[in-house]
């Protein structure tokens, strides 16, 4: 078994304030939000994100916004999503950079992944990861993220709460993703997949 990792698109890079203000405006946002990219669904945890993320705001009263980006399967928050809480649907590919280049923080707190390139786009644009401690994430995320029990809402509302009191902490992390996510490149991939085919071929 020979095991081959994806990229994240070129597009994925850093972004100034300049650069995202046009993302920005188009979706009524200001700089420093906490941000989720995925499918509000079952297998995502992003339920028990928006109760993390309630019990953290309730201790920290400067918590910006969570902003949720994805389709969302669940008909209760067809009205309106929790206070706190904008859901921005799908958006626009070319929007991605810059949403995850104006989060303070992305937090990913998936139950399986096969991969998991939304923590691997963040830590591309420089933003700082939290993610669930399960399935291939940390095999992704390496020591660039701050890993959650994703059963645990406890676990996933004190990561939150820890990583927005201490601006040293996610700066750091930002340099360890930015560094994490230079490991991965489809040139990589397009190499070892001859490689495979070299060696099958004898």
């Amino acid at each position: 078994t020979t095991v081959l990792y994806p990229a994240a698109n070129a597009a994925f890079r850093p972004m100034s304030a300049e650069e995202t203000s046009a993302a920005m405006t188009r979706h009524g946002l200001t700089r420093g939000y906490l941000l989720y990219v995925g499918n509000i669904r079952g297998i995502k945890n992003s339920l028990r994100l928006m109760s993390a993320y309630a019990r953290a705001r309730a201790a920290t009263t400067d918590l910006p916004p969570l902003v949720m980006v994805g389709h969302n399967t669940y008909h209760q928050f067809d009205g309106g999503f929790p206070e706190g809480i904008r859901h921005l649907g799908a958006v626009p590919f070319d929007d991605l950079a810059a949403l995850y280049s104006g989060a303070s923080m992305f937090i990913f707190p998936s139950i399986y992944e096969g991969f998991g390139l939304p923590p691997l786009e963040a830590m591309a644009c420089g933003a700082p990861v939290i993610a669930s401690k399960a399935a291939s994430l940390p095999e992704v995320c390496g020591d660039a993220a701050v890993y959650v029990d994703p059963l645990s809402e406890e676990s996933i509302a004190g990561a939150i709460r820890d990583l927005w009191l201490s601006p040293a902490r996610r700066d750091e992390l930002s340099k360890r993703g930015l560094a994490r996510a230079l490991r991965f490149s489809w040139k990589a991939f397009a190499e070892g997949t001859w490689k495979v085919y070299e060696q099958a071929l004898g």
